[in-house]
């Protein structure tokens, strides 16, 4: 288990962090950063921006729970978080994605990821989210979730994208929830269906 922590300022990865056996990766801080790669194959990263936060592993070792009683403070997200087969969670009163944050499927694992923040949620021209399923099994391979939740204001950028298409030898596409009170149009492209040109 890997956990970072600050009770005043920021945190911030710039370099190459990664953990194996279904390892945690956890980031919190009133303000997290991220221009690194984090990787976490099978396990768990979190970046948490609040003055208070539990982080917990659930009794099935899938999850990676969070609970910020004073949700505060911003988490950007510019580099690459990386946990197939496991579980990404970005929370913060405000949460700015413009790199990569990748839980694709492996074998039958589906990978979950979560955006949650108590102001906005911000996807830039360069952000892609994916929970695909499995590209280089042997049979059929469902997408996994994505769950981006903000309590006042979502908005987008042409150029993002969200990936939860089926695995490259099929699978049925899977879940994306984008949920705030004010949004316009929403510009992500999403992708949930099986891409022909993964399709044998």
């Amino acid at each position: 288990i890997s956990i970072t922590s600050a009770t005043a300022g920021s945190v911030a990865n710039e370099g190459s962090i990664t953990v194996s056996d279904a390892g945690l990766v956890a980031f919190v801080a009133p303000s997290v950063v991220n221009h690194g790669t984090i990787s976490a194959p099978e396990g768990k990263i979190g970046l948490y921006a609040g003055k208070t936060v539990l982080v917990s592993t659930s009794p099935d070792g899938r999850g990676l729970s969070a609970q910020a009683t004073i949700p505060q403070g911003l988490v950007d997200n510019e580099g690459n978080l990386v946990a197939d087969a496991g579980s990404i969670a970005l929370h913060a009163q405000m949460v700015n994605q413009d790199g990569l944050i990748q839980a694709n499927s492996v074998r039958d694992v589906n990978g979950t990821i979560e955006l949650v923040a108590s102001d906005s949620i911000h996807l830039g021209g360069g952000s892609t989210i994916s929970a695909d399923g499995d590209s280089t099994g042997s049979t059929p391979s469902a997408g996994g979730s994505v769950r981006i939740l903000a309590v006042n204001t979502f908005s987008d950028q042409t150029g993002s994208a969200i990936e939860v298409a089926g695995g490259a030898q099929g699978g049925n596409g899977g879940q994306v929830e984008i949920s705030a009170p004010w949004m316009g149009a929403i510009k992500s492209s999403i992708n949930g269906s099986v891409d022909s040109a993964r399709e044998s």
